[in-house]
């Protein structure tokens, strides 16, 4: 599969990925982290439209996507307060919406959290999302972290079986258009 990927890609692999979570992998490609990134969970699949309109040019702050269409049955939940995100899991009862997945961060806001992950990974905290390391940075640093509503398009999660084949019918569907 990586033959098959563009030069300019790089892939970075966590060989423990077994036992560690995104947390230890976003570490291994903390080399990376050194200007504006686009961090996406691996087990996402979004419609063509929402990639292009998450890697356009936007104003240089740090946002998570989300979904406020979904509040029901929503997986990682995100709580905002105006623009601003001030909390995000799993267990959260009052929220904006669903976490897609895929964060946008500054050219400042990569530098405060590559900071952050090698602390959590150098104290042995390996197991966690690297997502927390965001939670943690707005709790302890009063860090700035917006957030976008991308409910007008189409994306999954892959978690189940009923997971991938919504992910299949984006997939073997898109056009390029909501």
């Amino acid at each position: 599969m990586e033959a098959e990927l563009p030069p300019t890609v790089r892939t970075v692999n966590n060989p423990f990925f077994r036992t560690t979570n995104s947390v230890a992998s976003l570490w291994f490609a903390r080399e990376f982290l050194d200007r504006e990134s686009l961090i996406m969970n691996s087990d996402i699949v979004l419609e063509n439209a929402l990639f292009e309109l998450m890697i356009r040019p936007q104003p240089a702050d740090t946002r998570v996507f989300i979904d406020v269409s979904r509040t029901f049955d929503a997986d990682y939940r995100v709580a905002v307060h105006g623009k601003s995100v001030v909390m995000m899991g799993k267990e959260l009862t009052h929220f904006a919406g669903e976490y897609v997945g895929v964060t946008r961060v500054s050219q400042e806001g990569v530098l405060h959290l590559r900071t952050h992950i090698e602390k959590m990974v150098l104290d042995g905290q390996t197991d966690e999302w690297y997502e927390n390391a965001l939670v943690r940075l707005i709790l302890e640093r009063d860090f700035s972290l917006g957030h976008e509503d991308v409910s007008e398009y189409r994306w999954a999660e892959i978690d189940t079986t009923d997971d991938l084949l919504a992910a299949r019918r984006i997939y073997e569907t898109d056009d390029g258009t909501p």
